[in-house]
């Protein structure tokens, strides 16, 4: 395994699995996010993908939660 997949595979694992929430988006919308991104808004990454960050954020504020 050469040094480039390596490093790769640590930068998603160290991704997935930061405590703090992370967001990816194109034009507002989501492409990729980690656990905590999941966790706070409550949605399994499957649901985000391909949401706009507005609407979630939206969501939350209507919740209560922001």
């Amino acid at each position: 395994m050469n040094s480039m997949v390596l490093g790769r595979d640590l930068l998603q694992v160290a991704f997935e699995h930061a405590p703090c929430a992370i967001v990816v988006t194109r034009n507002r919308r989501v492409l990729e996010c980690n656990h905590a991104f999941c966790d706070l808004f409550g949605y399994e990454k499957q649901k985000l993908i391909g949401q706009l960050m507005l609407k979630l954020c939206l969501m939350r504020l209507a919740r209560g939660l922001l």
